[in-house]
């Protein structure tokens, strides 16, 4: 809410005086705006479709408060007028991902995925057990035991490298190709209109039918029978709005109808990384 104060001053022999200010105030007033979206967390909502937190979204009233939150409406959208939308972007930030960037290798993934502690202490215990084997058993039988946890290790950190190398590049092309063609249709201002995936911002209500993919991070409004893949590694995934509302980025849409409300763009959507990581470290770490 707005608030204006009428300009009622007393003059101090260091501060302006009446007519500066008058000047600077115009008409005698001024109005103070309230900062937008200020009831919303920010960092949780960016979150909210990794950590599939239906209890946060409970805590907040339901996805219909959720809406409200976001200054959006489950039928006619947002605004969506230049102000708005510049809103949108400086709080949630905008759906443009990758350009100041390069797309990164799949050698930093494996590099980023070795320098993991847990990875590194593995990849001790595993040398050491080659040393120990080799000096108790020798050479031609010691070595066996080490080499294979050590095998394992590599395997397991591979994984990881691939999990999220995958999404990562999905997401540049994702990025690359929104960026000529229109992908998704969106309701703003009580009209449905065809706009590409950058121009996506958060609060927008997008329209999901078989074969679109999934422009950023959301939760389902509404929907029929709405089924969705997941990335390359995963299933096909039923979302509903009990017990899975979460639609994550590039995720495609294989069968039913939906409209998703956007939680999360640009570098603050999920992409569907596969988190197999740490169910690879447990399982080496039985090998030894």
């Amino acid at each position: 809410m707005s608030s204006n104060f009428q300009s009622t001053f007393v003059c101090t022999p260091n501060g302006p005086t009446r007519t500066q200010l008058d000047m600077l105030c115009d008409s005698k007033t001024f109005t103070i705006e309230p900062r937008r979206f200020s009831t919303i967390h920010t960092s949780s909502m960016a979150k909210l479709v990794e950590t599939k937190d239906l209890r946060w979204v409970s805590e907040q009233g339901g996805v219909e408060e959720l809406v409200s939150a976001l200054e959006t409406h489950a039928e006619n959208g947002i605004q969506g007028n230049s102000t708005d939308i510049n809103d949108r972007c400086v709080v949630f930030g905008s759906n443009f991902y990758g350009e100041d960037e390069p797309v990164k290798k799949f050698h930093h993934f494996g590099l980023e995925a070795l320098k993991h502690p847990m990875i590194i202490i593995l990849l001790v215990c595993a040398v050491l057990s080659v040393c120990f084997g080799i000096k108790e058993n020798g050479r031609r039988e010691g070595w066996c035991e080490g080499v294979t946890k050590l095998v394992a290790i590599l395997i397991a950190a591979t994984i990881s490298a691939v999990s999220n190398f995958l999404p990562h590049r999905l997401c540049h092309q994702l990025s690359e190709a929104s960026s000529h063609i229109p992908q998704v249709h969106v309701v703003r201002s009580s009209q449905w209109q065809r706009i590409s995936i950058p121009r996506i911002v958060v609060g927008d209500i997008v329209f999901l039918k078989p074969g679109d993919l999934v422009p950023a991070d959301g939760l389902l409004l509404s929907g029929c029978s709405l089924q969705v893949k997941e990335g390359q590694t995963e299933g096909v995934v039923e979302v509903d709005g009990h017990d899975n509302p979460f639609l994550c980025c590039g995720s495609e849409v294989v069968d039913g109808y939906a409209r998703m409300l956007v939680t999360a763009v640009g570098k603050n959507r999920w992409t569907q990384k596969i988190h197999l990581q740490g169910e690879m470290i447990n399982q080496s770490q039985q090998l030894i």
